[in-house]
């Protein structure tokens, strides 16, 4: 896979994460069980993608990332669609997280872990020192 298709998957991870919020949130208020449905395919389909994504894109900006998406785009169904205050301090945090997503984004080689071990070289470790075992 290409990096290219790893983050349109971490995005759309991304999508479907705030859909399960969303489907629960209906689920309490309206009772509907095809809501709860919505919340439970979100988390799979959401897990999945994510699942994949981390194939391409470091553990920790997919992790990021993903729940960024998350995080902001709850938070702003929340507001308009729920009646979830708007605040200057709330607005604050959610551009905190998105400035740390941005800024993980930003800081690393997707391709190389940024302490240098890679997993190959863990595995090269690992099967030398079950031969001399």
């Amino acid at each position: 896979m290409t990096s290219f298709w790893a983050w349109i998957m971490l995005l759309s991870a991304g999508v479907f994460e705030i859909g399960w919020p969303l489907g629960f949130k209906l689920f309490g208020k309206q009772g509907h069980l095809v809501f709860l449905a919505l919340a439970v395919i979100s988390m799979a389909v959401s897990g999945f993608l994510l699942y994949f994504a981390q194939r391409q894109i470091p553990m920790g900006t997919a992790y990021a990332v993903w729940t960024g998406i998350g995080a902001i785009g709850t938070f702003l169904l929340g507001v308009w669609f729920f009646g979830d205050l708007l605040t200057p301090v709330r607005c604050l945090g959610i551009l905190l997280i998105l400035g740390g997503v941005i800024t993980l984004k930003l800081g690393g080689n997707e391709h190389e872990p940024s302490n240098g071990v890679s997993m190959e070289s863990v595995r090269e470790v690992d099967s030398t020192h079950q031969t001399r075992a």
